[in-house]
């Protein structure tokens, strides 16, 4: 198994869980805030103001927000687990042949 592949993956898995819990966290301050009526929304036509409530957006629930932000926590402690183990194992390896 080549050392570098498996680094590369441990930081792929990673990143890809910090992006994971950036947008879960984003999502669910979104989600806390109040929401804007039409009457609060400034400078806009209400031409514009039809089109945007009109506009259905895809509603995820706080609590599914929440079970990401939890797999995503999970995921970033198994790749960190991953690189530990790498390190060590390459560690061992240096020891081993020096």
């Amino acid at each position: 198994m080549d050392i570098s592949s498996a680094l590369n993956t441990s930081l792929y898995g990673l990143q890809k869980s910090s992006q994971g819990i950036t947008q879960n966290s984003a999502d669910i301050a979104s989600k806390s805030l109040p929401e804007q009526t039409p009457a609060q929304t400034s400078g806009q036509a209400p031409a514009q103001q039809n089109s945007q409530a009109n506009q259905v957006e895809p509603k995820t629930s706080i609590t599914d927000d929440l079970t990401g932000l939890l797999e995503n926590r999970n995921l970033a402690s198994a790749n960190i687990k991953a690189l530990e183990t790498e390190n060590e194992v390459l560690g061992s390896l240096i020891d081993i042949k020096v």
